[in-house]
């Protein structure tokens, strides 16, 4: 009897993903094969999954570099370092060399558990989108910052990809909790005078991302009033409730859950039970508070000394054929919310919602708690929804 996903998904990892020994061509690390396998069926790994040789075969990218390749050095290596929260134990750290041209190390922490993963490729293309040190003596251009760009090399897309995978596969073989593949280190290292020559910036270090504000002040005052209060605008505490929990999704940069929750807050308070794009549409349009906050944020976006959000909304809104108005954002906040509950794995033109697209939605998620915040000004002074 399993109590627990991770309790429930032990033993079946052979079954599912089939051995194939064929595409690692290379193994660097103390570890022998055998203290490697008894260390994972110490902690219930099945034995036919140790050497995790099937999690790339040729078949998912083709041998396109010779196994000698990393011998002769006939390209420069980018080499992508990413930190790992995983409840996994590394007997010894290891590094693979895979056939279709990249090599993966898996690194521990001074407990033994898997704290950093490393990939390395030979980069075939390597003048396209290097980083370079560039001198304006005016402000750049703000553009939209939805979807991919196009300037950043194809193969650092592939190595990203490589984490996003083993964020997403690991997450059920290895008890990984997250990959920080949006913010690694990133490093190019030449192996000829060209590539030396053509390099500017040979390394960047993550940068952590965090939201800086300044702190709340607890008084006596404002808290007796918070107390007091509560017969006026306990009501409140449920919808309050989905607010805070979408600014901790937004801090923690899980926007498409934060949206929800924001979402949640206006639907709770204003939805009045209907459930269809139309309906739902017409019943915020016909609030008071919705119309007036929807025109308050309207006003702080386009007035924003940074229009990246301003021209992130608008990308969202012309993929919706929505005008800049207030019907536009109304509609657009309504269909994100029908959009993103729902999600197909099959191709599609539509823009879709998932675990790794969350920074897509950072702007629609910021839109939605400007209008919570417009909306709270009112309800806080006592005021009911109308």
């Amino acid at each position: 009897m399993c109590d627990s996903p991770d309790s429930c998904r032990i033993g079946r990892i052979a079954d599912i993903l089939p051995t194939r020994r064929d595409a690692i061509v290379g193994r660097e690390g103390s570890r022998s094969s055998t203290s490697g396998a008894q260390g994972r069926q110490s902690m219930g790994w099945p034995q036919t999954y140790c050497d995790a040789a099937h999690l790339y075969p040729p078949a998912l990218g083709g041998a396109t570099i010779r196994a000698d390749a990393w011998i002769n050095g006939v390209h420069m290596l980018l080499r992508v370092s990413a930190l790992v929260v995983a409840y996994a134990e590394v007997q010894d750290p290891f590094e693979l060399t895979f056939a279709d041209g990249f090599k993966v190390a898996v690194e521990s922490d001074d407990e033994g558990f898997w704290n950093r993963v490393i990939v390395t490729k030979r980069v075939d293309d390597w003048r396209c989108g290097l980083p370079q040190v560039v001198l304006c003596e005016e402000e750049l251009p703000v553009e939209p910052t939805v979807g991919q760009d196009p300037n950043v090399n194809p193969q650092l897309l592939e190595v990203i990809a490589i984490l996003q995978h083993l964020e997403s596969m690991g997450g059920y073989v290895f008890g990984v909790r997250s990959i920080d593949w949006q913010t690694p280190d990133i490093e190019w290292i030449p192996e000829s005078p060209e590539e030396n020559r053509q390099l500017s910036v040979r390394s960047m270090t993550g940068f952590r991302r965090s939201y800086e504000h300044e702190p709340y002040v607890v008084d006596e005052t404002e808290f007796a009033r918070a107390v007091l209060d509560r017969k006026l605008i306990g009501y409140l505490d449920i919808p309050l409730s989905f607010f805070r929990e979408a600014t901790i999704e937004f801090e923690s940069f899980r926007y498409i859950s934060a949206f929800f929750n924001y979402y949640f807050f206006l639907e709770g308070l204003y939805g009045r039970g209907k459930s269809s794009e139309k309906a739902m549409r017409g019943q915020l349009l016909a609030s008071e508070h919705i119309r007036a906050a929807v025109d308050e944020a309207m006003t702080l976006f386009e007035k924003s000394t940074s229009r990246r959000h301003f021209l992130n909304v608008r990308v969202f809104l012309d993929e919706n054929a929505l005008p800049w108005s207030r019907d536009g954002v109304v509609a657009l906040l309504v269909r994100m919310r029908n959009r993103l509950h729902h999600y197909s794995n099959a191709p599609t033109p539509t823009r879709r919602g998932h675990p790794l697209s969350h920074d897509d939605y950072e702007s629609v998620a910021f839109l939605a708690s400007a209008v919570c915040v417009f909306v709270l000004n009112k309800l806080l002074t006592g005021e009911r929804p109308r």
